[in-house]
């Protein structure tokens, strides 16, 4: 797991590696787990949000990757969502489609070293896997601390300055953790501010808004250079589907069309043939966006109505599937001791947790996080916050 390469105060360790191990391992081993609200393995999704199933003839002898117009057949479907969705028109060689949102963050950093970028400031919280891949391609990384009493706003002049030339700007869309959506006033602001040289990047990975709130903005004039990437069934709960794309500038396919060799950009011929045929069906998608959307929101809501009168605060989960419980610690001092009887109790309740450090979180005396996937069974996820509430209030 990455460590934050910041100012020494401003972040924890990240030390998800340590409690895996020492409190959760065996009983994720054992099968022995009572609840995981933070976790991947037993996501659930309405029951409405069947993709469609399409007949493989012979295709799954091959491999196929988007390169020059390999995937045309598949791509111009999968473009035309893509301008539904951000009400602004791509072609071809604006978006190349890889299997992956991880595979697709590669490719992105690989892009950016190779023109120029030595360093990239990451918006906190953020997810691990990216920081932890530009470090092991040898890219200078820095964390921006974001904090609860700012309502985790950064200003678009101060993360400019941070930023400096020759740097790349890492946000994400939804908020990760904390699932509200940027402002793309400030995204614009930022985009001007920038020095030459730099760029802005955006995982979009979990936006469930349609259409999407930073579709519209294109880059234009003297502007520094922004690219997108996105989950395109991630969103609805559906990691059985392998399909991302990155949009990015014109002048750009060329690079990312050659990387999809080099990061192992290889679609696999089921996921592709079934995104196609979603984007064909005529509001299907936009109408599982929105039964995911939801079902999330009704879930916040009784998960709010669980916490009610403790001293445990719920993000907004305006947009995405992934959020936090921040916990209150009673006179504002949170410490060691108390965050070891916190993983202590989670173990006897049978009850992985993921805290504020793996998230990137920066450090909150006043309060520890929980992250909340809200795919995951409800009934966990109420089982998790009665278990805080009882573990804060002692009732």
């Amino acid at each position: 797991m990455v460590s934050a390469r910041s100012d020494p105060g401003d972040f924890d360790r990240n030390d998800f590696d340590d409690i895996y191990s020492r409190y959760f391992e065996d009983l994720i081993a054992a099968r022995d787990i009572a609840a995981d609200p933070s976790g991947w393995a037993r996501t659930e999704a309405p029951r409405d949000l069947a993709p469609p199933a399409p007949a493989i003839r012979g295709s799954l002898a091959h491999y196929v990757v988007d390169n020059r117009s390999l995937i045309a057949w598949a791509k111009e479907p999968l473009l035309a969502l893509l301008s539904r969705w951000d009400r602004s028109a791509y072609s071809y060689d604006e978006v190349t489609i890889t299997p992956s949102i991880s595979t697709a963050a590669l490719a992105v950093l690989l892009r950016l070293r190779a023109s120029g970028t030595t360093r990239i400031l990451f918006e906190t919280p953020a997810y691990y896997a990216t920081i932890e891949q530009a470090n092991a391609l040898g890219i200078q990384t820095r964390l921006l601390a974001t904090h609860f009493d700012d309502a985790y706003r950064w200003e678009p002049a101060a993360m400019a300055a941070a930023a400096g030339p020759d740097c790349a700007c890492w946000l994400s869309q939804p908020r990760y953790a904390l699932g509200d959506n940027q402002r793309p006033a400030d995204i614009m602001d930022l985009l001007h501010a920038l020095p030459s040289g730099s760029s802005v990047v955006v995982d979009e990975t979990s936006d469930q808004n349609w259409p999407s709130v930073l579709g519209p903005i294109r880059v234009e004039g003297n502007t520094a250079p922004l690219i997108k990437i996105r989950g395109l069934v991630k969103p609805l709960g559906l990691n059985g589907l392998r399909l991302a794309a990155i949009m990015h500038p014109v002048s750009d396919r060329a690079a990312f069309q050659e990387l999809q060799w080099l990061v192992g950009g290889a679609l696999d011929a089921y996921s592709l043939a079934a995104g196609m045929q979603l984007a064909e069906v005529e509001d299907l998608y936009p109408s599982m966006l929105a039964a995911a959307r939801s079902s999330i929101a009704r879930r916040r809501r009784r998960l709010a109505m669980t916490a009610r009168r403790a001293p445990i605060h719920l993000s907004s989960m305006d947009n995405g599937y992934l959020g936090t419980m921040e916990l209150e610690w009673a006179n504002g001092d949170g410490g060691v001791a108390k965050r070891r009887r916190l993983l202590e109790f989670c173990r006897n309740e049978k009850m992985p947790v993921t805290l504020g450090s793996a998230m990137l979180f920066a450090r909150d005396r006043r309060r520890e996080r929980v992250r909340l996937n809200y795919f995951m069974p409800m009934g966990e996820l109420e089982y998790s916050v009665r278990a805080l509430r009882r573990f804060l209030t002692g009732s």
